[in-house]
């Protein structure tokens, strides 16, 4: 590659860090400064005393709305990945920063709503929240998207147990993957498959044991 191949690429890379870590910036500040009573969608009365509370405007009280609606408290996550990712590029990290980040990014907030889900469920009995998080996540801890994965999806089909290990070991799969350090984005993606190999053994022996474990339980029961 030329020099001024070279040097295109890396004014590429350094306006993509740029636009990531403005966007990580604007959703972080939109997150945490967001009140449900800003939104039009919760309040008709307040929204326009209470406008200048969020500092980037009615484009974030709606973009915070809907997050912490179907996402829950995961949307968090979202300016946490974006801030890391823009360090990755501008700082030239030792990190493998390739296409599939964004689909780890992806599973790795899906397995967090489930999580929170859970949370909420076990931990304050699937109640209206209080406190810090009254009137802020509307659908639960981990949102709509949550509730699908969890209440509906896994916990019918695998129950709490095993649906809370097998979100644990997806969310760390999808960290690991995300904050990995490696010599070679090649490199790297050997490494990730190898990881993916292992994550599918080690589920379908969870699998295994579990419904074994179940049969002899019924067998039991029967008795």
């Amino acid at each position: 590659m030329s020099p001024q191949s070279k040097e295109y690429s890396r004014t590429r890379e350094v306006f993509l860090g740029v636009v990531l870590f403005v966007f990580g910036l604007l959703i972080s500040i939109a997150l945490f400064c967001f009140d449900p009573n800003q939104s039009q969608l919760v309040s008709t009365e307040a929204v326009d005393t209470q406008l200048y509370r969020s500092l980037i405007g009615e484009l974030g009280i709606s973009f915070s709305f809907w997050v912490t609606r179907f996402i829950g408290l995961s949307g968090f996550a979202i300016p946490l990945f974006l801030l890391w990712f823009s360090f990755v590029i501008l700082f030239k990290l030792p990190r493998v920063f390739s296409k599939f980040v964004w689909l780890y990014s992806f599973f790795a907030i899906l397995a967090l709503t489930g999580l929170f889900s859970i949370c909420h469920i076990y931990l304050f009995g699937g109640k209206a929240l209080t406190g810090f998080f009254e009137n802020k996540f509307s659908a639960g801890l981990g949102g709509i998207v949550g509730l699908k994965v969890f209440d509906q999806f896994l916990l019918p089909l695998i129950g709490s147990v095993l649906s809370f290990i097998v979100l644990v070991v997806i969310l760390l799969a999808s960290i690991w993957l995300i904050f990995r350090r490696t010599e070679s984005v090649v490199e790297g993606e050997k490494k990730s498959l190898r990881l993916l190999k292992w994550i599918k053994r080690v589920c379908s022996w969870l699998w295994c044991f579990v419904s074994r474990s179940l049969v002899i339980c019924y067998g039991l029961i029967k008795k």
